[in-house]
């Protein structure tokens, strides 16, 4: 059985997205700037705006968010793909509240594997949901900016939207 995607633009001058939904949730977000988003926006003949519930939601909340006035996300998702540690650790990403930050190291503990701090980092940079499945939350050791598949700039300033300074 085929699963529809639906595809959207979303037009923020500091933050332009390609949002991308199943039936079931939002299933992807890239940055613009990112390297996916080419590849991303490629695998779709029509990347054409689509109309999709869930794209529509997330486009009202995304736009919350961005004025500062929205710490959790209420749109469905619909993880696709990922293996089942990395679905762990995008799960455990889920659990940091908006405004604070959490280690590689202190995610690879909470989920009782404290030695698998790369292991975590690799997961993050597979994250198929930032914003959502909240990767930008996540540092290295030592209170320092760690990496981001967008660039640290844009980590930096999703952390400084939701009031945290690295």
């Amino acid at each position: 059985m085929n699963t529809s995607i639906h595809v959207a633009a979303y037009h923020n001058p500091a933050f332009p997205l390609l949002l991308a939904c199943t039936d079931h949730g939002i299933c992807n977000i890239t940055f613009a700037v990112s390297q996916r988003f080419d590849v991303f926006k490629q695998q779709f003949d029509s990347p054409a705006e689509q109309t999709c519930p869930y794209l529509k939601q997330l486009e009202r909340e995304l736009d919350s968010y961005f004025q500062g006035a929205l710490s959790a996300f209420k749109t469905p998702i619909d993880i696709i793909a990922g293996t089942s540690f990395q679905r762990s650790v995008w799960q455990a990403l889920r659990t940091i509240p908006c405004g604070e930050v959490r280690t590689y190291g202190q995610i690879a503990g909470q989920m009782g594997n404290p030695g698998a701090a790369r292991a975590v980092g690799s997961a993050n940079g597979a994250n198929p949901l930032p914003i959502l499945i909240p990767c930008h939350r996540v540092i290295a050791a030592g209170n320092r900016i760690g990496g981001f598949g967008a660039g640290v700039d844009i980590k930096r300033a999703l952390l400084q939207l939701e009031g945290v300074n690295i």
